[in-house]
């Protein structure tokens, strides 16, 4: 069994680039069929999830995080794992071209010029809470077909959205709500994991228990530290949840979490990143 903790806040970083929306690209009509070249194609905006990326490590050849974007040129992801310069980062685009077949995408490689990281970003989580949120900003935007670029959905304000976090985390079993992660960190071209359905643990009734129990000296204070930032069943900026098979995290390369970044999705919207994995 295992949990996943996601920091919600993604409402205000949405702000930071959103605005500046650049000159429209040519219109560029949508291929019919399979793409001509799988490793270097357009993406689609009217595509499942054409928004989601991956970052791949070009010394270690490994994806090391997934990035959501929510701008034409920048993605949102988490900061921890990224120690090197932005030049040592790729971001890999996908697009599921047939619904039909969504093993079975193509992608689109882009540099990434900067990475902007929280100003309390730690690689070492310290204290709570966590701030384990980066910005990725592209050297040049992906190559898109139709008239829209790929960006993740929100709520329709940050009110909706911690309402919405609030309900969530009153709920069990909520329908509709998955963390989309890629299926394999060794392979350049990113295929979904299409089997990661989430249950949800209350985060202040449950899961801060969690979080705490295995440092009895300090389980007083952890717990305390938490209750701060929320009512006491529940809160408005953190998800605690796990796989509903019970499955557990499989760590990557060098027990590193690359499946930090993964956008928690429910119908649609997006409500978090994967951020904090604990191992029960």
């Amino acid at each position: 069994m295992w949990w996943l903790i996601k920091w919600t806040l993604l409402m205000p970083l949405s702000s930071v680039l959103a605005g500046k929306s650049g000159t429209p690209p040519p219109y560029v009509p949508p291929d019919k069929g399979p793409p001509k070249d799988f490793n270097n194609c357009r993406l689609n905006g009217m595509s499942p999830v054409s928004w989601i990326v991956s970052v791949w490590d070009t010394a270690e050849n490994v994806i090391v995080g997934h990035g959501s974007l929510f701008t034409y040129i920048a993605f949102v992801s988490t900061c921890r794992q990224y120690s090197k310069s932005p030049s040592s980062y790729i971001a890999h685009g996908q697009n599921i071209w047939d619904v039909k077949q969504p093993t079975n995408p193509c992608m689109q490689q882009k540099e990434v010029e900067t990475i902007i990281k929280h100003p309390n970003c730690s690689k070492e989580i310290s204290h709570f809470p966590f701030s384990d949120f980066s910005v990725f900003k592209l050297k040049k935007p992906f190559e898109i077909a139709g008239h829209h670029y790929p960006m993740m959905a929100l709520p329709d304000s940050q009110e909706d959205h911690m309402d919405d976090i609030t309900y969530i985390n009153t709920i069990n079993d909520p329908k509709g709500c998955f963390l989309a992660s890629f299926m394999d960190q060794e392979k350049k071209m990113p295929i979904f994991n299409l089997e990661v359905n989430m249950k949800i643990i209350p985060f202040q009734k449950n899961c801060v228990k969690l979080m705490c129990e295995w440092n009895p000296s300090d389980k007083e204070k952890c717990e305390k530290q938490f209750k701060q930032t929320g009512h006491e069943n529940d809160t408005s900026t953190m998800i605690c949840a796990k796989n509903s098979t019970e499955a557990k995290i499989v760590l990557g390369k060098s027990n590193s979490y690359w499946l930090a970044g993964a956008p928690f999705l429910c119908n649609g919207s997006t409500y978090g990143i994967a951020s904090v994995p604990v191992m029960r």
